[in-house]
């Protein structure tokens, strides 16, 4: 069963980073990492695509799914959730060339671990800061984080979490 929500509480002493459609740039970030002085109190929060286009989509993936970095979290992006549900047709599609190249066996294997370990929603509670975090968008219609949460069981709304880019085409004509 799919992981919803997460809460994550961030020391005070801990400063925290986000990161956002890396699809496969792993070593981009890495330098930008080192760049800041990157530490292990440090938190580093993933919202979604962390794969496809670049060259290093496993090890991004991997790095995420590292259970000896509990500092590391990563919200499902819809190109996780393709990965996930091991639609490669669509994934292929968007840029996922690399897990053709993958035996069935790892396929099977990111797809339960993505099940495990990546959620549509976290709240990041920092220094009295409360962030609500999504890889697309919160649907318009919800006035409140908490009344978002109510309904991130249904798949409509994990849809709209993933792929909604309403805000951004609002208005425009």
């Amino acid at each position: 069963m799919q992981n919803i929500h997460k809460i994550i509480e961030v020391p005070e002493d801990a400063r925290l980073f986000f990161c956002t459609d890396l699809h496969g740039r792993l070593d981009e970030l890495e330098q930008l990492l080192r760049r800041v002085d990157f530490s292990d109190e440090d938190y580093l929060i993933s919202v979604g695509d962390l794969h496809d286009r670049g060259p290093k989509s496993l090890d991004a993936l991997n790095m995420f799914l590292n259970p000896t970095k509990p500092n590391l979290h990563a919200l499902l992006g819809n190109h996780e959730h393709m990965l996930m549900r091991k639609d490669l047709h669509n994934l292929f599609y968007n840029g996922g060339q690399w897990a053709l190249e993958q035996s069935d066996e790892t396929i099977d294997y990111l797809s339960r671990k993505l099940t495990q370990n990546f959620f549509y929603a976290f709240t990041v509670e920092k220094d009295g800061y409360t962030i609500g975090c999504v890889h697309a968008e919160v649907p318009l219609q919800y006035d409140t984080w908490e009344d978002f949460l109510e309904d991130l069981t249904r798949p409509r709304v994990q849809n709209e979490a993933l792929w909604s880019r309403e805000y951004l085409y609002d208005g425009a004509d």
